[in-house]
């Protein structure tokens, strides 16, 4: 959630938009950044064997500022727009 008078400030390639009301999967990747391509891909591979459908939006929340917090605690929230 952003509010109002931050999203007033995005300029150049980053865009403030609001997401339509859905369903989503949500997981919380715990490490590096680096491997969020690893959560991503669990999280599709789970779409597609419980027979929903992935939609267009896919977003993350960084949690944690990785100069304050260890690597391995990094958190970040990873959500999947749900068609």
């Amino acid at each position: 959630l952003v509010s109002a008078e931050d999203a007033a400030k995005a300029a150049g390639t980053v865009k403030a938009d609001t997401l339509p009301a859905g369903d989503v999967l949500t997981t919380t990747h715990r490490g590096p950044y680096a491997n969020l391509n690893l959560t991503h891909k669990a999280m599709w591979a789970h779409i597609e064997s419980s027979g929903l459908e992935r939609g267009c939006t896919i977003w993350e929340i960084y949690v944690d500022d990785p100069t304050e917090v260890p690597e391995a605690d990094i958190r970040t929230e990873v959500y999947c727009e749900l068609a």
